[in-house]
């Protein structure tokens, strides 16, 4: 039997280029998630699905009530994310999805763990995207994880 989990999609129009009459579209494909913690699973957070991220990215706001695993890294830099470098701590963490059935799907991912909150949660593609089938149809305003 399959397992789905339903994505959303959020469009909005990039405001720099609006201003001269031109429409970009700024498309994300969100995903809601759960964090296990010591008492269970967090509150849903919506998580951005970053098909050009190799591993999830996580702020500091969400990653400091989760349980961790394992550290895999000590504090390293990485750029490309935003302008500038960021500092993060590779570590092994357990979330969840909640699927069309109401039933969690549980997977334990590698994840930086940001030292600041200015980064977005994104959910990259080792481990999570790595064990699913990604389905996307922005024209039909579908797409879901299937597994």
């Amino acid at each position: 039997m399959f397992t789905k989990v339903r994505l959303y999609w959020k469009t909005d129009l990039d405001p720099l280029h609006l201003v001269n009459g031109v429409h970009v579209r700024i498309i994300r494909l969100y995903v809601p998630v759960v964090f296990k913690e010591a008492t269970g699973w967090s509150t849903p957070v919506n998580a951005i699905i970053d098909t050009g991220s190799p591993l999830t990215v996580s702020p500091k706001r969400i990653w400091q009530t989760i349980q961790i695993n394992q550290h895999l890294s000590n504090v390293v830099s990485l750029g490309g994310i935003r302008k500038g470098i960021m500092l993060a701590r590779l570590a092994s963490i357990e979330l969840a999805f909640l699927s069309t059935q109401k039933d969690f799907v549980e997977r334990a991912t590698k994840a930086y763990l940001a030292e600041d909150d200015s980064v977005p949660l994104l959910l990259g593609v080792e481990d999570l995207l790595t064990d699913s089938r990604l389905v996307c149809d922005y024209p039909r305003s579908k797409a879901f994880l299937q597994s």
